[in-house]
């Protein structure tokens, strides 16, 4: 299955174009090579990062030139621009870059309440977890209610 020009409904065409591998005439990658990347990596952006590496690695392996007749071939070239691109695929997975989309960020750790607002943000967000512990959670409940929310606390009659 070469490259049908349909990067946005094939994952493998996807990967071709992403890597510029879309002239079926000259294919760089086999159809069973993009498959392997496909299943090795869960994204279609992973896979691309590995079928650059994949390509610079076969062209660096190659002597520097080959020439044929008046045709001349560079495959140090070839390398480098292969080795330029996989760069740029993995600042474009990371959201670095000119070309970065936001949709295809790799997550990255997060260290909440770190300010005040963000621990507010926090507060107020219905879905996240709430702490097991907290501050005032031994005090007595309004009418030694424990069904109450535990901020109103009893007060002292004496």
């Amino acid at each position: 299955m070469p490259y049908s020009g349909n990067p946005a409904n094939s994952p493998a065409d996807e990967v071709w174009f992403l890597v510029g591998d879309t002239n079926s005439a000259d294919q760089q990658l086999a159809d069973a090579e993009v498959a392997y990347l496909l299943a090795q990596n869960s994204t279609t952006l992973g896979a691309a990062i590995e079928a650059a590496r994949a390509l610079e690695a076969r062209y660096s392996g190659y002597a520097d030139s080959r020439a044929i007749g008046d045709l001349k071939v560079t495959y140090a070239k070839l390398a480098s621009r292969y080795g330029a691109l996989k760069v740029e695929l993995i600042q474009l997975a990371s959201g670095v870059g000119s070309g970065a989309n936001p949709t295809r960020m790799v997550p990255a750790p997060y260290a909440g309440g770190q300010s005040l607002a963000d621990k507010d943000t926090d507060a107020q967000d219905a879905d996240s977890v709430r702490p097991f512990f907290r501050r005032g959670m031994d005090d007595a409940y309004v009418n030694g209610d424990p069904s109450s929310d535990g901020e109103s606390l009893v007060s002292d009659p004496d």
